[in-house]
């Protein structure tokens, strides 16, 4: 009995067989070599045994790929970035229709692998692990969607290399930091604050400045020639900014000149009394304290001159330094990289300490119209804005129609001590009476590097 069964499954092998050459069998066979593009159309069917069914790729059903609306049917890899598309929708969620989901210049492939692989996906349903190595400020977003991480380990993210030209699947091909690159032009006291975030809410991320950590000290240094200005309302609208937007006209459009002693301003610690800062200059002369201080700038691009920060600015510094206290704790003066957002110029954990800002009243470089004044949304005045007289500021000197000294200057240079704003200073005066100093602290223009 053995031995018949054995020679019947013998038999019926055989039989099978040549069902198989001549039967239904041939038909599969026929099938399985077919091109996904020679196969049948059906919704339900997956032509290209990508994982997505042909009715999700073929969105509008008229059996043909619309190239750049969907995804190709026929094709496991429409964007050719190394991931099947059903896995790019369903196990890592980038983009099938674009190589390069986080735009920040590597493939999603090698995202999602790494910058040395050359095979990828090879099975729908990965059960590939997405990297996640090096993400800056999004641990839980892998690589191919995080265009601050670094696929080459040389500490620039990938968004960095690409927008400075360099390879960012390449260690060996990196960019100098800002900090090398500008050593030459180094000043003491001078450091970098990082950008990368938008401060303003206008939608643009901010770059970075350069800014001094104290205000100028009071110890005299090189004195400075006696200020002499030939077009005097020319040179104000040119180092200043008004942020009504219209030129200043109000002002002596001929010579002005005035014989007080200015000093090359020095940037070290000397604590927390604003009588060891320099506080007896006008405001209009503050510029040229900065003598010879130049932007450092890429070649090709002509440096700006330096001048106190902006409104912008100082808002800038004040919410690294509230960010970082809220994450680190410490005492406020500590601003770091990456916290609101990733500075390309310098390393991810940069940081750096801007000393007594907000505890001193200090010069910006922007003037406004007193009558009126409102200020933008984004400064978050938090309900302190102090005028001594409703329509003018203080001048000094003659710098205009006006009289003076006294309260006839129509504009103000404004004056910040932290979110407090002060409009009673004119261009042409200052104050270093005990107790109302004004000090000032260097900033050059948002980089251009």
């Amino acid at each position: 009995m053995k031995l018949l069964v054995k020679k019947l499954s013998i038999v019926t092998v055989v039989a099978l067989l040549a069902m198989g050459i001549s039967g239904c069998g041939s038909d599969r066979a026929d099938d399985l070599n077919k091109t996904a593009a020679e196969q049948e159309y059906k919704p339900d069917g997956d032509n290209d045994g990508d994982g997505l069914l042909n009715g999700q790729e073929d969105k509008n059903g008229n059996e043909k790929w619309d190239e750049g609306e969907e995804t190709d049917l026929n094709n496991k890899d429409t964007d050719g970035d190394g991931l099947w598309d059903g896995n790019e929708l369903n196990v890592y969620y980038t983009d099938p229709l674009n190589p390069d989901t986080d735009g920040d210049g590597v493939d999603d492939g090698k995202e999602v692998y790494s910058c040395d692989e050359v095979i990828y996906d090879i099975e729908k349903y990965s059960k590939h692990t997405p990297t996640n190595d090096n993400s800056v400020d999004s641990p839980d977003v892998i690589d191919a969607l995080e265009p601050n991480n670094d696929s080459d380990g040389d500490g620039r993210t990938n968004i960095g290399e690409k927008d400075k030209g360099t390879d960012p699947c390449n260690p060996d091909d990196g960019y100098p930091w800002i900090l090398d690159a500008c050593k030459d032009k180094a000043v003491e006291g001078v450091v970098y604050v990082p950008g990368g975030f938008d401060v303003d809410g206008d939608g643009e991320i901010e770059s970075g400045f350069w800014l001094s950590q104290y205000p100028a000290s009071a110890i005299m240094s090189e004195q400075l020639d006696s200020v002499r200005y030939e077009h005097f309302e020319d040179d104000m609208n040119e180092k200043f900014d008004v942020l009504s937007g219209e030129r200043i006209t109000e002002y002596e459009d001929g010579e002005v000149y005035h014989s007080n002693a200015i000093y090359k301003a020095k940037f070290t610690d000397e604590g927390t009394k604003p009588t060891n800062y320099l506080s007896s200059i006008y405001g209009m002369d503050i510029p040229l304290a900065f003598k010879d201080y130049e932007e450092c700038v890429v070649e090709g691009q002509t440096p700006r001159i330096a001048t106190p920060p902006t409104n912008k600015q100082f808002i800038h510094i004040f919410k690294l330094q509230e960010a970082y206290e809220e994450a680190n704790g410490g005492d406020g003066t500590t601003i770091q990289n990456s916290i609101l957002g990733n500075d390309v110029n310098v390393p991810p954990d940069y940081k750096v300490d801007i000393y007594y800002i907000g505890l001193m009243k200090e010069y910006t470089k922007d003037i406004v119209k007193v009558e009126g004044f409102e200020p933008p949304e984004y400064w978050k005045t938090r309900g302190a804005i102090t005028k001594e007289n409703d329509k003018y500021a203080w001048t000094d000197i003659d710098i205009g129609d006006f009289t003076f000294p006294g309260y006839s200057d129509p504009h103000a240079l404004i004056v910040r001590k932290g979110w407090a704003i002060d409009l009673t200073f004119g261009i042409g005066s200052g104050d270093a009476s005990s107790g109302n100093e004004v000090v000032f602290r260097l900033a050059t223009p948002y980089t251009q590097f």
